[in-house]
């Protein structure tokens, strides 16, 4: 067999400017030249002795043998037609459009047929490519309908490029925005027409296998990434320099885009963007026809009615057809009193965001957003940034509203108000918007300040009727309590309440306690019930100084203490809460507390409005008490005097009653007295020693009985003021001498003595000397009772700073507190047992003290219980020698009288 082809033939063939491959009868191939290897990928070697229909389409393999099996039949040489309309199968999988011309080999043994081969494919698409361009091109031309232009693009493209979603985008004037204007294929969540993207810094082709762009991980790609739809081509419209917009493809399959689609899409946007730049003015045109059209209906809105509720509604509905959004607010200013008040909301409902919100300006975003007094607009990145900083804001972000508009309301060059537009979409506003607001806001910002006069005059008038009505209910009556319900109706006039109470405070105390309450949840705090003040909102009130509005987190921490103060029995759904200190003078007397379950819901407006309400309270609080203190005194004072005269009656008749016993008692006892002394005497010798001690006996019980009739009798005196002293000039050492004789042998039946230290000197005082021998022998007969045999009673006297120093010392029993401070009340006795044992009366001491008063003196006592007593007496008007005129008296010869013992 004749080798193919031989060293000439593979010459000539690998000249040739078209791919040749020689094929025998079986159909397998013998031989490639260099250009088939670059038009099928392959190289000789992987394809010598294959089938031919290695390089046919499978759709195209049966058809290929058929017609391969007839020309072998009978070969003919067959030249190209450029049909186009046969395919070639690459290496790579892509299927060629070629023409191809046969030869068959004369007299070969092999059958060997050449098979000239021609890429007819880029021809077949530059033909394609002309003809849409010009069904783009007199639709684009004609048509002024722009939807129409989009249409035939998205049906034509197909033919050339295969694609999953069509986008077309038109920048937005004085913004880094893109808007889509037509979408078609597969969707996305939120990247319909009419969204906003940012606008592309350049054209590209992005691949599946290049994420790593500068888009990559754009907010902007995600919904396209989590479908698949990753390769993406973008080509500018109009100047590439300035584009007018953009045309996108979107595909699914890896790779889906060429070179060579980037550049034919170039044609077609240079195609239609005249068009689009045509749509863009007259959308431009008619937009600011339709803004001229809105600006003259708000203005009649605003000049044909003063109900600003009606002229915010009716001018919503004419700001939706110029910007669209899905929440309006217009808010007022208050710059002088740091208030902002939302007057109007429209659309998308947000919670703690509804009309009549009220919140201090300097801790709001409005703050913010007014400082320049010009229009703004926020894409969702710069309003997350702002929201995070604002904790107002966080119902609107839990909301979903991702774009802002806001524009400020001026008056006289100062922020009165701001106009605020939001919508759910992301970047749904530009500087297109923010300058149609800002217009619009203009418009309206005159009948804001008018409508803000008007309501801020109608505002104090109603402060005024309230205080008034108030003050009214306050001269009518003098029962606080019913001024309560007056005051709960001005206040809700004015102000949210929920709850009101008022507490008493008693500053001196340091407690307070529930005087009236009314509203939600009376709690178990009883009226008059006083508790501590610490902890409470009314010691913070005090404390401070003036009304204040308590913060959320000392609401908390009094809730949680849960104490039953007037300010803590409540529930937790109070959450606002101001209280207001009231005094009468300087001196607090109550507090004033007002709540309401809707939070944060008193500003500086209403601590004022408390302030007024709180001292017209105060006021009536103080003349209350003042009544009651007056009813409660002259109560007191006629209850005392009825005690006094009861008691003057009582202590009248008890001194009648001890005057007439004692002078009734004393006679017969004077007579049994005197004949028991004579009996005593046993003159005859007739009584036996038996008989005379029952005597001496008879004599002891009526020297006590006498001593208690003596001691009735005095105590009689002193009550009726008969009481008096006989005072003389004498020296008291003989004095002391004879008590001391007087006692022993008294002393001795107790086994107890009498310890009389000497005295200096001589010792004379001016005095009424019975009663200081009263006093002493009172004193002294005291120590004795109450202290053991075997013990001692001292008796001392001395000079000390001019007084007479009596001192009685025992080493007795002593007295417990109650017996100490009881000591001098007319007919005490300690319950001890051993003093209940004892006889008395209960009044030696009340004379004791009687006569040390009336002498000018003083007593002192220390006494321990188990150790013993000290009582000290000091009579002033003493001294170591007789004065001149007691000298003269008793010429020149001092005289002692002789002392008798009251209890002899």
């Amino acid at each position: 067999m004749t080798r193919f082809p031989d060293e000439i033939a593979e010459q000539t063939l690998q000249a040739m400017p078209d791919a040749v491959i020689a094929v025998n009868s079986l159909g397998h191939i013998q031989f490639m030249n260099t250009h088939a290897e670059e038009l099928t990928g392959y190289s000789s070697n992987e394809l010598l002795e294959k089938s031919i229909e290695t390089l046919i389409p499978a759709s195209q393999r049966a058809a290929h043998a058929q017609r391969r099996s007839q020309f072998h039949g009978a070969p003919t040489p067959r030249t190209m037609s450029a049909r186009g309309d046969l395919q070639l199968l690459r290496k790579d999988g892509e299927i060629l459009q070629v023409d191809i011309s046969l030869s068959p080999i004369e007299g070969h043994a092999d059958g060997i047929v050449l098979s000239a081969i021609r890429d007819v494919s880029e021809w077949e698409r530059k033909s394609r490519e002309e003809i849409l361009l010009a069904d783009i091109g007199v639709v684009a031309g004609n048509e002024r309908d722009i939807e129409k232009v989009y249409e035939v693009l998205d049906s034509s493209l197909p033919r050339l490029i295969k694609f999953d979603r069509l986008v077309i985008t038109a920048k937005i004037p004085d913004t880094n925005l893109v808007e889509r204007v037509y979408v078609s294929g597969q969707s996305a969540p939120g990247e319909g027409i009419g969204t906003r993207v940012l606008a592309p810094d350049d054209s590209e082709i992005l691949p599946g296998s290049q994420r790593n762009t500068t888009l990559t991980g754009s907010p902007d790609e995600v919904p396209f990434l989590l479908n698949g739809l990753q390769p993406w081509v973008q080509v500018p419209l109009g100047d590439p320099d300035s584009p007018s917009g953009y045309l996108d493809l979107r595909g699914s399959s890896k790779d889906a885009f060429s070179g060579k689609d980037l550049l034919f899409l170039a044609r077609v946007a240079n195609q239609i963007s005249p068009a689009l730049e045509n749509a863009r003015f007259y959308a431009q045109a008619h937009g600011e026809a339709r803004e001229r059209v809105v600006l003259s209906e708000i203005s009649r809105i605003i000049t044909s009615t003063s109900d600003m509720e009606n002229v915010y509604r009716l001018t919503a509905d004419q700001i939706h057809e110029l910007v669209p959004f899905d929440r309006l607010v217009v808010s007022t200013i208050d710059q002088s009193r740091n208030l902002v008040t939302d007057r109007f909301v429209a659309g998308h409902y947000v919670p703690d965001g509804g009309a009549g919100s009220i919140y201090p300006l300097d801790k709001s975003a409005t703050g913010e957003l007014i400082q320049d007094l010009r229009s703004r607009s926020f894409n969702h990145l710069e309003l997350e940034e702002m929201e995070s900083r604002y904790v107002e804001l966080e119902a609107r972000r839990k909301a979903g509203l991702k774009s802002l508009v806001v524009a400020p309301l001026i008056w006289d060059d100062e922020a009165i108000g701001i106009l605020i537009l939001r919508s759910f979409s992301e970047n749904a506003y530009g500087e297109p918007e923010a300058a149609i607001v800002l217009k619009i806001a203009n418009q309206i910002s005159g009948a804001v300040a008018n409508a803000e006069l008007v309501r801020r005059l109608e505002k104090e008038v109603a402060i005024q009727e309230a205080l008034a009505d108030i003050s009214r209910s306050i001269i009518s009556s003098r029962d606080i309590a019913e001024v309560i319900p007056e005051v709960v109706r001005a206040i809700k006039r004015l102000m949210p309440v929920d709850r009101l109470v008022i507490s008493d405070v008693d500053e001196d105390k340091s407690v307070c306690g529930l005087r009236w309450s009314w509203g939600e949840n009376d709690g178990p705090l009883a009226p008059d019930r006083m508790v501590p003040i610490a902890g409470t909102v009314t010691e913070l009130a005090f404390r401070r100084g003036k009304t204040t509005v308590i913060e959320p987190e000392m609401v908390r921490k009094v809730l949680e203490r849960n104490h039953k103060t007037p300010d803590a029995d409540v529930n937790g759904d109070l959450n606002s809460w101001i209280c207001a200190p009231l005094f009468a003078g300087k001196k607090g007397i109550g507090a004033l507390h007002i709540r309401a379950r809707d939070q944060n819901a008193y500003l500086d407006q209403h601590v004022q409005i408390v302030e007024m309400i709180g001292a017209q309270i105060a006021g009536a609080i103080a003349n209350a008490q003042a009544h009651a203190q007056a009813l409660e005194s002259e109560r007191v004072r006629i209850e005392v005097e009825a005690e006094k005269r009861e008691m003057e009656l009582l202590e009248k008749q008890r001194s009648n009653f001890l005057s007439t016993v004692s002078h009734e008692l004393k006679t017969p006892l004077t007579s049994l007295v005197a004949f028991a002394d004579i009996l005593a005497r046993n003159r005859d010798s007739t009584m036996n020693s038996r008989q005379l001690q029952q005597i001496q006996v008879m004599q002891r019980s009526a020297r006590r009985l006498d001593l208690l009739i003596n001691d009735l009798l005095d105590v009689s005196r002193l009550d009726a003021g008969t009481f008096t002293l006989t005072k003389s000039e004498f020296e008291t050492s003989l004095l002391l001498t004879e008590i001391q004789a007087i006692f022993e042998p008294i002393l001795e039946q107790c086994d107890q003595s009498l310890d009389v230290p000497g005295v200096a000197g001589p010792i004379w005082i001016n005095a009424d000397r019975d009663r200081v021998v009263q006093l002493i022998t009172n004193l002294a007969s005291n120590s004795s009772k109450y202290s053991l045999p075997g013990t001692k009673i001292r008796l001392a006297l001395e000079i000390e700073n001019g007084s007479l120093a009596i001192t009685v010392s025992d080493s007795g029993i002593g007295m417990d507190e109650d017996t100490l401070e009881n000591l001098f009340t007319p007919f005490y006795r300690s319950s001890d047992e051993h003093t209940q044992s004892q006889p008395g009366t209960g009044l030696g001491m009340v004379i004791v003290k009687s006569i040390v008063d009336l002498h000018d003196g003083t007593l002192s006592i220390s006494s321990d219980q188990g150790v013993g007593t000290t009582i000290k007496v000091l009579l002033p008007h003493c001294s170591s020698s007789p004065s001149d005129e007691y000298l003269k008296s008793v010429g020149n010869e001092p005289k002692a009288k002789p002392v008798r013992s009251r209890l002899e």
